[in-house]
């Protein structure tokens, strides 16, 4: 398969007038359209993607960056991203990455390549960029911040999150709710932490959180505050709590109810009983997708997630 320009050059056109051939466009005489076609059947060609946006003046290329360590939640958030991007006329191109060196690098080849913008999970949360780096290439961001200039975060209200769970976990008759989170600091981790704090201090209860407990520290926690409810700060999180208190001759809702948050649609069908708070991801997608391809700004506050009640929380 060759390129247009050698496709140019084979037939003594300029790459030009093969674009204007390949698409019907005036200005191509017959036998040189002829010229072109024969030689396309001949030795194959496809336009490049890349060329064609800077020939036609319309960028339509969205990069992303996400961990090369892949989760289904990232995988089921760039899949909302492809979906609202092309709903708009662009397209996706999904680059992963490991660790900051490999995502500074990828952020500058899709400087190079000109891009009409990068949807980035960054590696953690306020990670600084140069501001040339953004200067004609905005960047929505998801999970962290990036401190850079043309950026913008697409994120709900997480601490609320926190609080939600607490308020929905209490109306269910539980007083003794522990929070299994992670040692990480990304935003929502904190925030839903810092959420479910404040909630529980508010209502005279015992904040008690487990930052990357194993399995045995998670179920020494359980019989030492004689825990009732679980808030873990994910789905996938929620699922080991309940191996682990299943191991450990603890029930399911029966004995300890477990809260997980996401929903994230492939997980889901994998766990299709967890209780969960459902990130609003379509949404956070449609929003990054409008603010690149037409510059529009979110208005009003930002989302709130929202409760799916199923089959792992009980009343106490």
């Amino acid at each position: 398969m060759i390129s247009s320009l050698e496709l140019a050059r084979l037939c003594g056109v300029s790459q030009g007038t093969v674009d204007r051939a390949l698409h019907d466009r005036p200005g191509v005489n017959a036998d040189t359209r002829q010229r072109i076609l024969d030689a396309v059947a001949a030795h194959g060609y496809r336009p490049h993607p890349g060329a064609q946006e800077l020939l036609h003046g319309r960028r339509v290329t969205v990069g992303a960056l996400a961990p090369a360590v892949t989760q289904v939640f990232f995988m089921d958030l760039l899949h909302e991203l492809k979906t609202a991007l092309a709903v708009r006329g662009l397209r996706l191109s999904v680059t992963p990455y490991d660790g900051e060196v490999e995502f500074r690098d990828a952020l500058a080849e899709f400087a190079a390549r000109r891009v009409r913008g990068v949807c980035v999970i960054p590696p953690t949360d306020r990670f600084l960029l140069p501001d040339e780096l953004t200067e004609d290439m905005p960047l929505a961001c998801f999970l962290n911040r990036c401190e850079v200039r043309n950026s913008r975060f697409f994120a709900p209200d997480e601490r609320r999150a926190g609080r939600d769970a607490v308020t929905f976990l209490v109306s269910r008759g539980h007083r003794r709710i522990l929070h299994v989170t992670s040692v990480r600091q990304a935003y929502g981790i904190v925030e839903r932490a810092a959420g479910y704090t404040a909630e529980m201090k508010a209502r005279k209860l015992k904040p008690v959180v487990l930052a990357s407990p194993d399995d045995a520290a998670l179920a020494d926690a359980v019989r030492r505050e004689e825990a009732t409810a679980l808030f873990c700060m994910n789905d996938e999180r929620a699922l080991r709590a309940i191996r682990t208190l299943n191991r450990a001759g603890r029930s399911v809702p029966g004995e300890v109810s477990v809260l997980g948050l996401d929903n994230s649609p492939t997980f889901i069908r994998l766990c299709p009983d967890l209780t969960t708070l459902a990130w609003p991801m379509a949404t956070l997608a449609g929003q990054a997708a409008a603010w690149l391809a037409a510059g529009e700004i979110p208005a009003g506050q930002p989302p709130f997630l929202t409760l799916v009640e199923r089959e792992t929380v009980n009343h106490v």
